[in-house]
């Protein structure tokens, strides 16, 4: 399953739904991408998770559903990574939101 950049509103909508998860201002730029990942799972809700992945899959629930858990996990990494979330997140807070 290929992610590819989201398009500008979907990528601010995405923006939106990691904010409260991700303090940008704290962002240490020595940290891992597997370490900023996991401090996003640790914290996000399970509804804001689903939200993100079928925003960056543009699959439904149900297919999401028989998906593998590990499966599911790297494909948000991987849509972190393609849609640059650190900077996105950064523009997003620039906007003053």
């Amino acid at each position: 399953m290929r992610i590819r950049p989201l398009p500008l509103l979907d990528a601010l909508r995405l923006a939106s739904l990691l904010s409260p998860y991700v303090d940008v201002k704290k962002l240490n730029p020595e940290q891992s991408a597997l370490d900023f990942v996991d401090d996003i799972v640790q914290k996000i809700s399970a509804q804001d998770f689903l939200l993100c992945i079928k925003m960056m899959t543009k699959k439904t629930e149900q297919d999401l559903e028989k998906m593998d858990g590990f499966d599911i996990l790297a494909l948000f990494t991987t849509g972190l990574r393609e849609n640059k979330a650190i900077a996105l997140l950064e523009f997003y807070h620039s906007l003053g939101k």
